[in-house]
């Protein structure tokens, strides 16, 4: 069962962000499954890697792509993505060092922030380049 699926409503209305988004739904995905099926550590370890460099990854062309149509509130939304970085930079570094194993609540926790990301704040982005 995937953690996240993708839903036509969390559309921005541009087909990189979308995509990218996707990948990330995808990436969480792979990393839950590998938490459930009982993957060795290195492994999770690889994957939520993966996810943190893909994190960047999109973040970096969301906000070139903000400043490229002129986003209002673009200040605001970098603010967003920098909070959620520290966030899962912490998650990396933890599992890392030892202090902590991807459970079913970190994976939740992972999801929750991913999806609630694109709900709001990108919405926002995707109402303003609608307009």
């Amino acid at each position: 069962m995937a953690l996240l699926v993708w839903e036509e409503a969390l559309s921005v209305g541009d087909v990189q962000i979308d995509d990218e988004h996707k990948h990330l739904f995808s990436l969480m995905d792979q990393l839950y499954e590998a938490m459930r099926s009982g993957l060795p550590r290195d492994e999770v370890g690889r994957l939520l890697d993966e996810l943190v460099l893909q994190t960047e990854h999109h973040f970096a062309e969301e906000e070139a792509f903000m400043k490229k149509v002129g986003y209002a509130e673009f200040a605001e939304h970098k603010t967003e993505h920098e909070r959620l970085l520290r966030d899962v930079y912490e998650v990396q570094s933890r599992f890392h060092s030892g202090a902590i194993s991807i459970t079913v609540s970190v994976s939740n926790y992972l999801a929750a922030w991913l999806k609630d990301h694109i709900k709001t704040h990108d919405q926002k982005l995707a109402r303003a380049i609608q307009s």
